[in-house]
Parts: C-alpha cells; sequence; structure tokens
C-alpha cells in the first residue's frame, strides 16, 4: 500500500493543485455572478453547462485517451481549464460564461478521466477503498484551500480568476515531469454502458446521486450561505466546513467500506444524507454553530457517496478497461450532476434559500435491495 500511494505522489500531488484552482474559480464565480445580479436560476444554469460539458466530455474522450495516453490528456485538459479561468474574469455576463463553463466541464472531465483510471489500474479490491479515500481526501482538501483563496482580493476583479489559472498551471507540472509509468490503455477493450448498470446497479445509483446531491453544493452554496444573511467571509467558513466534514471521513469510511459490504456503507450514506438534509431544510433559525455542525455532517455524507460507489463497481468490473469503466460512471455523475444545480436553483427562487438542501431530503434511498457481499467474493468478481 505504501509503495503503491508512493508511485502515485506526483499524480495526487498535480491532481490537488488543479482542483484547489477550479474550487476556487467555481465558489469566485457563484460569488461574483450573486454581486453582478444574475439571480440563482442563472447561477444554476452556469454550473449546469459546466456538467453538461463534463457529460460531454465522459461520451467522446475515451477513445483520444486510448490514443495519446493519460499524461497527455491530463495536460491538455488542464491548460484549458487555465485559459477558461481567465476568459470568465475577462467576460463577465451570462451569455460568455455558459459557453465557457461548458467547455470546463469537457476539460475537467480529461483530468477527472485521467486520474480516476490511473488510480483504479493500481488497486486492488482489498485496498480499493482505502487507495480512493486517500485521493478524496486530496481532492477535498485541495477544494477546501481553494475556498480560503476568496480571501486573497476582492471578488469583483480579475485577481482572483488569475490566481485560480497559476494554481491550475502548477498542478500540471508533477504530472507531465514523472517518471511513474503510466496505465495501459487498450485499445480494443469497450465498455458495454447497459452491462455497468446491470451488473452494478447500486454503484451505478450511487454515481447518478453523487452528482445529484454535491453539484448543487458547489454551484449554489455561497448563494445559499449569503441568502441565508452570512457576509462572505462566514460563507467561507461554510464551505470550508462542508469539505472538511467529507475530507475527515473518507479513510474511516473507506477503509470500512474495505472490510464490509459496500452496499450496506453506501445505504446507510445515503439514508444519513436525507435525514441531515431534512433538518437543515426544516429547522429556523438554528445558531451559527449548530448550522455548520450540521453543515459538516452533510459533507461528511456527502462526498463519500461517489467514492464508494466507484469502488463498489470496480470490485466487479475486474476484466473490464479501466478507462470505460472511469468514463461510464463519471457519465452518470455527470447527469446527475445536470440536473441537480437547476432543481436547487428553482427550489431557492421559488421557496427560498433554507429549501435549498430539500432537493437532497428525497434521494436518501435507492430502492435497491442489498445483498451481502463478503470480503472473499469481491477478490472473485462476484
Amino acid at each position: 500500500m505504501t509503495h503503491t500511494i508512493r508511485g502515485l505522489m506526483a499524480l495526487l500531488f498535480g491532481a490537488g493543485f488543479l482542483i484547489l484552482g477550479h474550487s476556487l474559480l467555481t465558489t469566485l464565480l457563484s460569488v461574483r455572478g450573486e454581486i453582478a445580479g444574475f439571480g440563482a436560476m442563472v447561477i444554476g444554469g452556469v454550473g449546469t453547462a459546466y456538467y453538461a460539458g463534463f457529460f460531454g466530455g465522459c461520451m467522446f474522450l475515451p477513445p483520444l485517451m486510448r490514443r495519446v495516453g493519460h499524461i497527455r490528456m491530463f495536460s491538455a485538459g488542464g491548460a484549458l481549464v487555465a485559459a477558461a479561468a481567465l476568459s470568465h474574469g475577462l467576460l463577465v455576463a451570462p451569455e460568455a460564461w455558459i459557453p465557457i463553463r461548458f467547455v470546463t466541464g469537457f476539460a475537467m472531465a480529461t483530468m477527472f478521466m485521467a486520474v480516476d483510471s490511473w488510480l483504479q489500474g493500481r488497486a486492488t479490491n482489498a485496498t480499493r477503498g482505502r487507495l480512493f479515500s486517500i485521493y478524496m481526501v486530496v481532492n477535498l482538501g485541495a477544494n477546501m484551500l481553494g475556498q480560503q483563496g476568496l480571501r486573497l482580493s476582492l471578488p469583483d476583479g480579475l485577481e482572483l480568476f488569475a490566481i485560480a489559472a497559476i494554481a491550475i498551471c502548477i498542478g500540471l507540472l508533477p504530472v507531465t515531469l514523472t517518471h511513474s509509468e503510466q496505465p495501459s490503455t487498450p485499445p480494443g477493450a469497450r465498455l458495454e454502458f447497459k452491462k455497468l448498470v446491470k451488473l452494478s446497479p447500486l454503484g451505478a445509483a450511487g454515481c447518478f446521486l453523487a452528482g445529484l446531491i454535491t453539484a448543487p453544493f458547489w454551484v449554489l452554496g455561497p448563494v445559499y450561505a449569503q441568502r441565508l444573511g452570512y457576509d462572505l467571509s462566514t460563507t467561507t467558513i461554510f464551505m470550508s466546513t462542508v469539505i472538511a466534514g467529507g475530507a475527515l471521513f473518507q479513510w474511516p469510511i473507506g477503509m470500512l467500506s474495505d472490510r464490509v459490504d459496500r452496499r450496506i456503507v453506501l445505504t446507510g450514506v445515503f439514508f444519513a444524507v436525507a435525514v441531515i438534509s431534512a433538518t437543515l431544510a426544516a429547522t429556523i433559525g438554528l445558531p451559527d454553530h449548530i448550522w455548520l455542525i450540521l453543515s459538516g455532517a452533510f459533507g461528511a455524507a456527502a462526498f463519500c457517496v461517489n467514492s464508494i460507489s466507484v469502488s463498489h463497481v470496480n470490485d466487479i468490473m475486474i476484466n473490464e478497461d479501466r478507462i470505460s469503466i472511469s468514463a461510464g460512471l463519471m457519465l452518470l455523475f455527470g447527469a446527475g450532476a445536470i440536473t441537480g444545480p437547476m432543481l436547487a436553483g428553482f427550489t431557492m427562487a421559488w421557496f427560498g434559500p433554507r429549501r435549498y438542501v430539500w432537493t437532497n431530503c428525497r434521494r436518501g434511498h435507492s430502492g435497491i435491495r442489498v445483498r451481502h457481499l463478503a470480503p472473499e467474493e469481491r477478490s472473485s468478481g462476484a
């Protein structure tokens, strides 16, 4: 396990910086859009454009990745994201942001696809949950640091957009210069999407619901906090608290899912998301510290859904092309993420900011029966 992690340090370091820059950009767009008077529906539409591009990237990029490899795809996607970050700062208008955000989503799909398939290629069924939880800790830790970038300058200028672009460019260096061997890219192996859903219905549903639950947080979380009456500093604390909750629980839940049937763990996480979201939506006038504790608990549950779902699917699809698996799961995530921000934006616009989290309350149970899967069954691909 330690040797595997050492071989992935350049990838994790590079992905961390790229995610840090993109996290700052995502929150900055929500805050800047609110200052510009775009409104929750328009800001939700900008977020949906990102996930639409992400969805498109997952559909069309796997053949290209097989031809050029993981490192080139990661680098090309990062360069395009950096250019898009600067473009947002130069063109502050919904008609410009929506297509730029679409391109950003398409480019980020290349990075996530490269990282996910690279990690899954190095993991075993006995270590997959822990290895993926380490990646998620890096992912969420970088996202949390990205929120603090809002403190570096005022959000109504170009400076923060430039800082986001710089962080993204730094993230390209360790991956392009790594000596680690990238995974092989078999040209003939393709995954049938229907086969993925049929063999792992709970894992597929989990990836879809992960997008449906978490995408509104990234797109509208800052708007939600500000419309509850909190200033920019408290909004930053709120965003960081949710992300920190997710980061802190990745390792213990990942370890638990390596030892217990992942489907049991995933069902418990779904239930926790529903209960916490309902509490946040139904409770009026919570003290700030209680609100932040519940927000952190929401992050702890919500950000574990995707990692457990991905690990469960890869336990079963052991003989398939990892690029195709990653693309298929990200496609499901993107489908949920396209819907989430628009639904949350509509809910906020019509029913107020507290109903933002209500969109998560009815997703806590997938309706799929759980059959116990012993650890030895996973290693056999059962």
